[in-house]
């Protein structure tokens, strides 16, 4: 298994018209309902002893997001199932840093993660035109990036539904493994 992304193969599909939450600046972010994935795929997750915990929605256009890693201590394999629609040729990129500068610490509402300011501390490892569902690891450094078609994703945080904590990349591969590709 890919340690940066892996595809889903489910028969589920996301019904709602994600257009409706962009923006006009070619980026955006927003909290989404739980509801916004279907019964079809909280079923599912319920299935693996998995639930939702949050939403995101991000679109993006003509932009690249910031290179930054979802968690405080980088490598920790943080995972989260991404479904992107739209942005043919937008790349998913991850990086690992060259030197010490392993970027800064910051917080959100959502949840402690690094950024870092001089990209030519971090080279590319991996990369991947993502298109469905993804289990995806955002506990390393990486970003998005979408050239002129509109590029949509929801992202969701998954947890244990019996000790309500965040999983680890490695962990939900091992509860998903007969659904990667």
């Amino acid at each position: 298994m890919n340690k940066y992304c892996n595809q889903l193969n489910v028969n589920f599909k996301i019904e709602a018209d994600l257009t409706l939450y962009k923006n006009e600046l070619g980026r955006n972010h927003k909290i989404l309902p739980n509801e916004i994935l279907g019964k079809e795929m909280n079923d599912w997750l319920f299935e693996l002893g998995l639930k939702v915990e949050l939403v995101e929605f991000f679109y993006l256009k003509n932009k690249q997001h910031k290179p930054h890693c979802d968690s405080v201590m980088y490598d920790s394999g943080f995972g989260k199932i991404n479904y992107i629609t739209g942005g043919k040729d937008s790349l998913m990129v991850w990086y690992e840093p060259v030197g010490q500068d392993t970027g800064k610490k910051m917080e959100n509402k959502l949840a402690r993660y690094r950024g870092i300011d001089d990209v030519n501390q971090l080279r590319e490892v991996f990369s991947k035109q993502l298109q469905g569902f993804y289990l995806v690891n955002v506990g390393v450094f990486h970003d998005a990036i979408a050239g002129d078609d509109d590029r949509y994703c929801l992202s969701t945080y998954i947890k244990d539904s019996k000790s309500d904590v965040r999983l680890g990349i490695t962990q939900l591969q091992e509860r998903m493994k007969k659904y990667i590709i």
